[in-house]
């Protein structure tokens, strides 16, 4: 059997969430380095003029996008303090630290070769970005203890995402927001064949109960966060996916090094697929925002 499908079988067969995950990116991550090119971003981006985007520029709008409306004050005077759950490779928070010279952050994830990678990438920051190895559902820090916290393409990951976001609830001062942007499932996009498929590639993502739109804001609502808005940016985001898989075809011989043909062109072909589908993809992507209250 091969290394791919060695750790393919492992991916399939992993129980614990700590070791789904790092299956699935010991799996994933050659496609990873070769679409993203070094750049330390792994999320897919987002674009609103899909025919001239540059990927790169694309997956850092999707940052920015993201956190646009997290505090950039500290409540105490000092400097904000913002915590990433699911840091990956550290692309996001070294883009924030370098775009906002007063933040303070910590960068969070499971995986020790995602923190190890992190800290090689923030380490010119000093001790203004750190990057700590723990579980997002039970995190490593007091109480009342970020302006604010994000998640960029992670939080579909948690088994638990209901704990995840009382996880976060607690770890926000009064006033403190907190910013996801996520995959979700649209039932009312998914034909019965798309259903059937959608378990085994879920399970291969690494996606455990992968959430619907409004999953998202029942579950930060019953987190104790208000204020909650959901944005739906499927079209802006599942139609770079055709960007990815062009660009897995040119990187084609650098990853048959990794994957068997026959691998490569069933993802190649499903990206397109879903790309082609736009906004009526089964798998569609939000930004979910919410705020803790001021009194609590």
């Amino acid at each position: 059997m091969t290394r791919p499908s060695l750790t393919l079988l492992r991916l399939l067969l992993a129980r614990d969430p700590a070791q789904l995950m790092a299956s699935f990116y010991r799996f994933a991550d050659p496609i990873f380095e070769a679409v993203t090119q070094g750049s330390g971003l792994i999320n897919v981006g987002m674009a609103r003029d899909l025919e001239h985007a540059d990927l790169a520029e694309s997956q850092r709008a999707l940052v920015r996008h993201t956190v646009h409306d997290l505090p950039l004050e500290g409540a105490d005077g000092g400097p904000p303090r913002w915590l990433e759950t699911g840091c990956g490779w550290g692309g996001p928070a070294s883009l924030l630290a370098r775009e906002h010279p007063q933040l303070s952050i910590s960068a969070l994830d499971i995986s020790p070769a995602h923190v190890a990678s992190t800290r090689q990438r923030i380490a010119h920051f000093g001790g203004r970005v750190r990057a700590h190895q723990g579980d997002a559902q039970h995190a490593p820090f007091p109480s009342g203890s970020f302006d604010g916290v994000y998640a960029i393409e992670s939080a579909f990951h948690y088994p638990r995402k209901r704990e995840y976001i009382h996880e976060v609830h607690r770890l926000l001062r009064p006033g403190g927001r907190l910013a996801i942007a996520d995959f979700v499932h649209r039932p009312e996009h998914t034909g019965r064949l798309e259903g059937l498929a959608l378990g085994p590639n879920m399970r291969i993502g690494a996606m455990p109960g992968l959430f619907t739109p409004q999953n998202w804001v029942e579950t930060f609502e019953h987190g104790g966060l208000e204020d909650v808005e959901l944005e739906d940016i499927t079209p802006w985001v599942i139609g770079l996916l055709g960007r990815w898989a062009d660009r897995m075809r040119q990187e084609d011989h650098a990853l048959r090094q990794h994957y068997p043909r026959l691998l490569l062109t069933y993802y190649t072909t499903g990206l397109d697929r879903l790309a082609a589908r736009g906004a009526n993809a089964p798998v569609g992507y939000v930004v979910v925002r919410g705020r803790k209250a001021a009194d609590d």
